[in-house]
């Protein structure tokens, strides 16, 4: 836990001290604290931190909040949410192209195996995908739970394995 504790000691400092200086503190800051809250299991923290995030009017913070939000539901097992949190955003902005992937997983969690199919060919289809599920995991973007949900579409299996942040295997069963 070490190197995302100190993290989120030093962005909760960050988002005190904007509050301080600006009243309020950025979605940038909130982002990346939730993303450390994140990585160290406090997924209810970090849930709070990405909402927060969404309530920054600079361009694109509300949609970085939202993207954050969508895979949190599903790290913390609420699949409906985070589809539902997905489309919506799908639906405002084109640019979170890597959100379809993940809704891919999404969907196949949730055993809509026609819908995750559906969206994996107008995602550009499994070599997109594998492609997706090797950068996120490299740069640690998506949790575990989110890869292990495309890698189990990709192999069409209802198990699919990570590395969670701190590099160990994990596996879900969906």
């Amino acid at each position: 836990n070490g190197k995302y504790a100190l993290a989120a000691e030093d962005l909760e400092k960050a988002a005190e001290l904007e509050q301080i200086a600006y009243g309020y503190s950025s979605g940038f800051v909130r982002v990346a604290l939730g993303n450390a809250q994140g990585a160290q299991g406090d997924w209810e923290a970090a849930l709070e931190n990405f909402e927060l995030a969404q309530e920054d009017p600079y361009p694109g913070l509300k949609e970085l909040g939202m993207y954050n939000h969508a895979l949190a539901q599903f790290e913390l097992g609420r699949s409906t949410e985070a589809v539902a949190e997905a489309n919506e955003l799908l639906a405002i902005s084109d640019e979170f192209t890597d959100l379809r992937g993940a809704l891919v997983g999404f969907l196949w969690a949730q055993g809509e195996e026609d819908a995750a199919k559906g969206l994996a060919e107008q995602t550009g289809g499994m070599s997109v995908l594998r492609d997706l599920t090797v950068t996120q995991q490299a740069g640690k973007t998506w949790p575990p739970r989110t890869i292990a949900a495309v890698t189990a579409f990709i192999n069409a299996e209802r198990t699919g394995r990570a590395l969670d942040y701190y590099d160990k295997p994990v596996e879900y069963t969906f």
